[in-house]
């Protein structure tokens, strides 16, 4: 057992204490309570291109919001989930070159502008591919998920 000592000086130091400590506590908070940053969503849209390389559906899918809208509200999830099953049934391997991104992020959402070029088999050269613009929309709820995005093919404006 540890003898306490009393003095006039005791409650200054027992305060001086108590503040460290609360300091302690407050960066420990922040620091562990990762903030949404144009890092992590670039980072996430590496992964989900990473998983469609592979040919890895749940890869993508992890990172898409269960109310995601694609297309003009016309894909739910589940039907990106089956247009992804068609693509990898169809393709025997996928490259993915992203030429272009632009993200603006406002608190817990960001835009994303994103152009892609999409390439299918050829051991050498790709045999297929197709240049897509993607304008996407995401949330930040601990992690990025995807929520919307509409996609056009081709060069054209």
């Amino acid at each position: 057992m540890v003898a306490l000592r009393t003095s006039a000086a005791e409650p200054v130091k027992v305060k001086k204490f108590a503040h460290a400590l609360l300091f302690l506590a407050v960066l420990i908070f922040t620091g562990c309570a990762r903030q949404p940053d144009e890092q992590l969503l670039r980072e996430t849209i590496d992964q989900m291109q990473q998983a469609g390389e592979a040919r890895d559906i749940g890869g993508v899918l992890e990172h898409v919001a269960d109310d995601f809208a694609g297309q003009r509200a016309s894909m739910t999830r589940d039907q990106l989930r089956g247009y992804l099953l068609a693509m990898r049934m169809r393709t025997t391997q996928i490259g993915i070159t992203r030429t272009h991104l632009d993200i603006m992020i406002n608190g817990t959402q960001a835009k994303a502008e994103i152009s892609f070029l999409v390439t299918d088999g050829g051991q050498i050269l790709p045999t297929t591919g197709q240049y897509v613009r993607a304008t996407t929309a995401w949330r930040f709820d601990g992690a990025w998920k995807l929520t919307n995005s509409d996609w056009s093919e081709g060069l054209t404006e």
